[in-house]
C-alpha cells in the first residue's frame, strides 16, 4: 500500500508513503516493489466532498489530476501490462439531484486519455456514493470496456450518451433580446469570434469581449493590417464585429477576478444596463503526451476553464436571471491522446454547469471545429475522425450552439460519428453486449484476422508484422473492417483498437486478452447483463440534421454494463 507523504518512507512491511504527485519518486518506488499487474488508486476517495463554496475546487482538482497522471506516467516507462482502477466518491451526478464534487468530476476523462496512450495498460474510473471494498476489487477483475462506472445504493451504473432529435422538439425561445449585454471570453479566438458573430447576427446583443492580448492603439491598426499575421487577424475580427453592432474589447485574464469585476462594472455603468449572460469560450489546449508531460501544462489548462469559471461565477453571483453558457470540449468526457490537461479542464467546466443547472447554465461540448481555433493547423484529423470525432464547419458548429441555448439548460455534445467508437461505447444502451464467443486459439484468431484484411485490401499475402495503415487502411475502411471482424471472430472491436493494435499480431494478442477477461468476468457477480445495441445513425443523415439545427447528446448513467 502506498499513501501520500512528503518523501518516500517505509512505514510498515507492506506500507510506504510517497509524494504521489511526483512521477520520478513514484516510478522508482514501483520499480523497487513491483512489477504490479493490478492497481487500485484511492486518491479520489474522501477529502474532496461536494461543497457550497467552490473556491478550493480548482486546487483540489489539480492535486487529484496530478496524482492520477503521475501514476500513468510511471506506468508508461514499464512494459508489463497492468489494470488500473481509479476509485472516487461523489464525483458524478449519476442520479437526478445528486450533489457532486467538482474536483473529482474533473478527472472523469483521464481513463480514456491513459488507455489511448498506454496500450499495455487498461484503465477505468469507478465512482461510489459509499465506498465498498468488495465492489472495488470486483471492478478490478471485471471487463474494462466502459471507462466510467458509478455505484449507487448497491446498483451498478455506467456512463452513457442519450441522443435527442432537435427537429421534433419545440425550442423554448430566444435566451437573449436585442440590446442585452453579454460577455464573451476569448472572443477574438477562432471559436469565440465565430460565436460572437453568431450572437450579434441572431440576437443583436451588446458585447463585452475579453482576451489576454493587449491590442495596439487604433492609429496603428492600418499598418498592422497591411503586414498581416496573427495580430492582424485579431484586428480584422474585431473590426467585423464592430460593423455588426456595439462591441467593447477589454484585455484581461478571465481568472483575475478583480480585473474581471472592474471591467464588468465599468461596462454596466457606461451603458446603463446589467449583463444578461456570459459565453465562456476562453481556453488553453496544453497538449502533450504522458511520457513527456509537463505539470505546468495542467496549471495552464486549468487557469481559464477552472479558475476563470469560478471567477465568472462570483462576479455575476448577484445578477438576476443571468445565463452562463460554457463552451467546452468532449475531451472532458472522452479523452484523447495527448489531452490529459485539456480533459481535466473541460470536465471541471462541464461539472460546474451540472452543479449550477438551476441557475440557467448550459454547456456546449464540441469534438473538433474544422481548422478553427485550437484545431487550426493540426495534422491529426484522420486519426481523430477514426476515433469518432467529426470536424464541424463554423456554420454547423454555430447552428449547434444556437440549437442548444434555445432549449432547456443541459450538457450538449456535438461532433461524434454515430457509427464510430465513441458513440457506440457511450450509446443510450450498451453498444457492446457480452457475446457468447468461443475461446479461439491464437492461431485460429490470427488466421481469421488475416483473412479479413487480405479480402478487404485485396492482398495475396499479408505479413503479420506489417502496419495496417502502410498497407492502405484509412478511416473510411475501418467501419468495414470492424463489421467483418465482428462477424468472423465474434469480438465487437472498438474502433480505437485499430489505432492501438496496428498489425495482425498485436490485434490478435489484444483480442486474446479480452477473451481471457470475458471468461474471468463470468465469475464476477458485480457484472450486470447487457442491453441490446442502438441502431447506428447514418452519418450523412446526421450531418443534414445538424445543418438544420443540430442534435443533442445528454450524459446519463444507465443500468448495467
Amino acid at each position: 500500500m502506498l499513501i501520500a507523504g512528503e518523501k518516500v518512507l517505509q512505514l510498515k512491511n507492506n506500507t510506504w508513503q510517497c509524494p504521489l504527485e511526483q512521477t520520478a519518486e513514484l516510478q522508482n518506488l514501483l520499480i523497487k516493489l513491483g512489477p504490479f499487474s493490478h492497481v487500485l488508486h484511492l486518491s479520489g476517495l474522501g477529502g474532496a466532498e461536494p461543497r457550497q463554496d467552490n473556491s478550493l475546487s480548482a486546487d483540489e482538482a489539480l492535486m487529484l489530476a496530478r496524482r492520477m497522471i503521475a501514476l500513468a506516467q510511471a506506468l508508461a516507462h514499464f512494459t508489463h501490462p497492468a489494470k488500473v482502477v481509479f476509485l472516487t466518491e461523489k464525483g458524478q451526478q449519476a442520479k437526478p439531484g445528486e450533489a457532486s464534487s467538482l474536483a473529482v468530476g474533473a478527472v472523469m476523462g483521464l481513463p480514456e486519455v491513459f488507455s489511448g496512450e498506454l496500450r499495455h495498460c487498461e484503465f477505468k474510473l469507478v465512482d461510489f456514493d459509499v465506498y465498498n471494498q468488495a465492489q472495488a476489487f470486483a471492478e478490478l477483475l471485471s471487463l474494462f470496456e466502459h471507462k466510467v462506472i458509478a455505484w449507487r445504493g448497491g446498483e451498478r451504473l455506467r456512463l452513457g450518451l442519450k441522443q435527442v432529435d432537435f427537429l421534433h422538439e419545440t425550442p423554448q425561445g430566444q435566451p437573449f433580446r436585442e440590446g442585452d449585454a453579454v460577455l464573451i471570453t476569448g472572443g477574438l479566438g477562432g471559436v469565440g469570434f465565430e460565436l460572437a458573430k453568431t450572437m450579434m447576427q441572431r440576437y443583436r446583443v451588446r458585447l463585452l469581449i475579453t482576451g489576454r492580448t493587449v491590442l495596439p492603439a487604433r492609429e496603428a491598426w492600418p499598418l498592422i493590417l497591411a503586414e498581416g499575421g496573427q495580430s492582424a487577424t485579431r484586428l480584422e475580427r474585431l473590426t467585423l464585429l464592430e460593423s455588426l453592432g456595439q462591441v467593447t474589447y477589454c484585455a484581461l485574464d478571465v481568472s483575475d477576478e478583480k480585473a474581471l469585476k472592474q471591467a464588468v462594472e465599468q461596462f454596466e455603468q457606461t451603458h446603463g444596463l446589467r449583463f444578461s449572460g456570459v459565453v465562456h469560450a476562453s481556453g488553453t489546449l496544453a497538449a502533450g503526451g504522458l511520457k513527456d508531460f509537463n505539470p505546468l501544462s495542467l496549471d495552464a489548462a486549468l487557469k481559464p476553464k477552472c479558475k476563470g469559471t469560478l471567477a465568472i461565477s462570483r462576479v455575476f453571483s448577484a445578477h438576476p436571471s443571468f445565463k452562463f453558457i460554457a463552451i467546452s470540449s468532449m475531451a472532458g468526457l472522452l479523452g484523447g491522446n495527448g489531452l490529459a490537461a485539456y480533459s481535466v479542464a473541460n470536465a471541471f467546466l462541464t461539472h460546474f454547469v451540472e452543479n449550477t443547472r438551476e441557475k440557467n447554465a448550459w454547456v456546449v461540448n464540441y469534438g473538433r471545429w474544422d481548422d478553427i481555433g485550437m484545431a487550426q493547423g493540426r495534422h491529426d484529423q484522420e486519426a481523430l475522425i477514426a476515433q469518432g470525432y467529426i470536424p464541424l464547419s463554423a456554420q454547423d458548429a454555430s447552428q449547434a450552439f444556437l440549437a442548444s441555448i434555445e432549449r432547456a439548460p443541459a450538457s450538449y455534445y456535438y461532433g461524434l460519428e454515430p457509427a464510430g467508437y465513441l458513440v457506440s461505447l457511450y450509446g443510450e444502451q450498451t453498444a457492446y453486449p457480452q457475446q457468447q464467443t468461443s475461446m479461439l486459439s491464437e492461431q485460429e484468431l490470427a488466421a481469421q484476422i488475416t483473412a479479413v484484411f487480405k479480402n478487404l485490401l485485396e492482398l495475396d499475402e499479408l505479413n503479420p508484422e506489417a502496419n495496417f495503415f502502410d498497407l492502405g487502411v484509412h478511416s473510411l475502411l475501418i467501419p468495414q473492417l470492424k463489421k467483418q471482424l465482428t462477424q468472423q471472430t465474434g469480438h465487437d472491436i472498438p474502433t480505437v483498437e485499430f489505432f492501438r493494435s496496428t498489425t495482425v499480431n498485436t490485434l490478435t494478442q489484444s483480442l486474446l486478452s479480452k477473451q481471457g477477461d470475458s471468461h474471468t468476468a463470468k465469475h464476477v457477480q458485480a457484472e450486470s447483463h447487457s442491453k441490446a445495441a442502438n441502431p447506428a445513425v447514418n452519418l450523412s443523415a446526421r450531418r443534414a440534421l445538424l445543418a438544420q439545427r443540430g442534435q443533442q447528446h445528454t450524459v446519463e448513467f444507465e443500468d448495467g454494463e
